[in-house]
């Protein structure tokens, strides 16, 4: 079975919302998300997957991104699919990447 990139998107965030629904979960993936792991030029390198090119470091969103594909054309040409909001409580949903 194959999904397009646009729907493994929306089935992620989907159940990112989901499982971020009980406040305790969320802190734990906004903690998450929050940590960077040096990575190669290989991985800065890839097409698809989201890294911070100024410090060479790479996250999950980066990674989760990564799996989804990139938008093409427009403003945010070559953006990851997958978005985190906060808020000023921190995480608030994920959702899609607006083109």
């Amino acid at each position: 079975m194959t999904i397009d990139d646009e729907s493994l998107a929306k089935a992620i965030i989907e159940r990112l919302n989901r499982i971020i629904a009980d406040p305790a979960i969320r802190a734990d993936v906004q903690a998450l998300l929050a940590q960077r792991v040096p990575c190669s030029e290989a991985t800065a390198d890839h097409p698809t997957v989201q890294v911070d090119g100024q410090t060479m470091t790479l996250g999950v969103l980066g990674l989760l991104n990564g799996l989804c594909g990139t938008l093409e054309g427009g403003a945010r040409d070559g953006w990851g699919r997958i978005v985190a909001h906060y808020g000023r409580e921190g995480l608030i949903r994920f959702e899609e990447t607006r083109p």
